[in-house]
């Protein structure tokens, strides 16, 4: 005879496949069946060749670097440093920071970007129009490769640096605080609290944060293709975007997929990091 206990856990399991049935539906019909499919149309050989011999792809690869590397780390950079602000609400013009500081992540991608490239208009721009007033010359900002590429990562700093700073002065804000005060005991000086306290206990979390914005700015889209399009001439492109171009523009979704999945490896890498670093639920 089957024990209550046995019928009761054979319920619950047959319960919670029930429950679960939906969810697996999804996955497989919009996460599992597209990654797949990814992957059988990259696996044409062909498609790497011609990539190879793309120099808009190669400068594409080129900024995906250039933009991710620099627009992390000079964002994690202002990040620490604006949480470590935070710090000092007492101060009048910190609590102004405190709740100002958020401003550029809560706007809209579209509407912040759209108005970004607005102020950077050669002609009739609010940049251009204040150069002006005090007799600079006119800067062609989004017609030049430099300065469109600098304005890109000059907006992902300003939009997405808040978030970080928000999640640093969390991490900041669970420090012990009576080891501030015993070091304030012994002498140590701020720089010193800095050095042996809060850059050793806030470490992980600085990495941690790091490897999740490289994950997702290697996917950013909006940026470039809303305030440059890859222009000048296609020079701006990132991976996103022209894997985007080849698949709706020339026609060719399997050349798209294959241009992005080139970068599959290095976000597999910078996952394992993630959850080697995070390590298994219940450890130290």
């Amino acid at each position: 005879m089957v024990s209550m206990s046995s019928y009761s856990k054979r319920t619950a399991s047959v319960v919670g496949i029930a429950f679960s049935l939906p969810f697996i539906f999804v996955f497989t019909i919009f996460i599992l069946y597209p990654l797949l499919y990814g992957f059988y149309l990259a696996g044409n050989l062909s498609n790497y060749y011609e990539l190879a011999n793309d120099p808009l792809y190669i400068r594409a690869i080129f900024n995906t670097f250039l933009y991710v590397g620099v627009g992390v780390n000079l964002k994690m950079v202002f990040a620490f440093f604006f949480s470590g602000l935070l710090m000092y609400r007492k101060y009048p013009a910190v609590k102004v920071l405190s709740v100002a500081y958020l401003l550029p992540w809560a706007i809209p991608d579209i509407a912040g970007i759209l108005s970004f490239r607005w102020m950077l208009n050669s002609d009739w721009g609010v940049i251009n129009l204040f150069l002006s007033e005090f007799g600079l010359p006119k800067i062609m900002w989004l017609n030049n490769y430099y300065t469109s590429m600098a304005a890109a990562i000059f907006f992902h700093i300003w939009k997405w640096t808040p978030l970080w700073t928000m999640t640093f002065y969390a991490g900041r804000l669970v420090i012990p605080p009576e080891l501030y005060e015993a070091a304030k005991i012994d002498g140590a000086s701020t720089i010193n609290e800095l050095r042996h306290i809060t850059m050793p206990l806030m470490k992980r979390l600085y990495i941690l944060c790091t490897l999740l914005s490289t994950i997702w700015t290697l996917g950013d889209f909006n940026t470039i293709w809303l305030l440059t399009g890859g222009d000048p001439g296609g020079t701006t492109h990132l991976a996103s975007t022209i894997a985007y171009k080849y698949a709706l523009y020339v026609g060719n979704v399997a050349l798209g997929v294959s241009s992005y999945i080139v970068l599959m490896p290095i976000l597999l890498v910078l996952i394992f990091m993630i959850i080697k670093i995070m390590g298994v639920p219940g450890e130290r």
